[in-house]
């Protein structure tokens, strides 16, 4: 198994590239943030619907 590694940037110090990771990091969690609200609304409202 081949282990990542991590591209420079032609800085060298790779920061703009780790600031860019994180701003990924960042939209990604608040999607599945949203998510999770929408799923568990979704399911609340499964739950308390009358039984027929």
């Amino acid at each position: 198994m081949a282990l990542p590694f991590c591209v420079r940037s032609q800085h060298g110090d790779g920061t703009s590239r780790r600031a860019a990771d994180e701003k990924k990091h960042s939209a990604e969690v608040d999607q599945l943030k949203r998510t999770n609200e929408q799923l568990k609304t979704t399911l609340e409202q499964m739950l308390s619907a009358p039984k027929k």
